[in-house]
């Protein structure tokens, strides 16, 4: 959504010709380190990430995430301090605060077009007095100020809800059979996945129905397919 909004070229290439945008976000932070690294996945499958190289991924990965609203350097390295990684572990538990602000400003420095995006919806802010999401075109007035952070994550999240209700009216629309008594149908939104729980004989139906209404374009956000894998599982562990 950011890439497409605030139109960050490195990312919308990467989108295009089907690299993995969070090796380019470590490209620009770590350089050769990176490019050098043990690790990088076979390409024939492009995920198996390991060794050194998966670990700087990870970091470059994070470093953007905590970032990408306009968080200080203070803010970034809270967040990046307390992520957990699959084992509950605190991997970057030792990172300083020097570290992360390097990493953050390195990042900022390869991808200006965040920078400018964020200065853009201030800019509209205190212009007009509210900003609007670019899907649904949902507005929010930010009574409490001009708070920069929470300017730049409105329309990037505000958009991410639209296009999430949107998928939950498709499959809703879509159930039919699927539906077959009390509990069973779409039971859950959490963040960008759907849960459906049928039974079972419509397990391989319910997985069609979601990869075809959340693997999608949208008009208002160029240049970006927000694709999806469903995974069938007796409980939310294995799904």
């Amino acid at each position: 959504v950011a890439a497409a909004h605030w139109r960050v070229r490195v990312y919308l290439d990467a989108f295009r010709d089907g690299r993995d945008p969070h090796a380019e976000t470590t490209k620009i932070i770590f350089g050769e380190r990176f490019t050098r690294a043990k690790g990088w996945p076979d390409k024939a499958n492009g995920i198996d990430w390991h060794g050194e190289a998966k670990s700087l991924r990870k970091t470059g990965k994070t470093v953007k995430f905590a970032s990408i609203f306009a968080a200080s350097a203070e803010a970034a390295w809270r967040v990046i301090t307390s992520e957990e990684d699959d084992a509950g572990n605190l991997p970057f538990l030792r990172m300083s605060r020097r570290d992360v602000r390097s990493m953050q400003e390195a990042w900022i420095a390869g991808v200006p077009e965040i920078p400018a995006g964020w200065q853009e919806e201030q800019d509209r802010f205190r212009e007009q007095g509210f900003l609007t999401e670019p899907v649904m075109h949902r507005r929010r007035d930010f009574l409490d100020g001009d708070d920069r952070s929470e300017l730049v994550n409105f329309p990037i999240q505000g958009a991410e809800a639209s296009i999430m209700a949107g998928a939950m009216k498709e499959v809703r629309r879509g159930l039919g059979e699927l539906r077959t008594g009390p509990g069973t149908g779409l039971i859950a939104n959490v963040h960008d996945q759907l849960v459906l729980e049928v039974d079972e004989r419509h397990g391989e139906a319910a997985a069609a129905l979601l990869n075809r209404c959340m693997n999608l374009t949208v008009p208002e956000l160029p240049g970006v397919k927000f694709t999806t894998k469903a995974a069938i599982g007796h409980d939310w562990k294995q799904s």
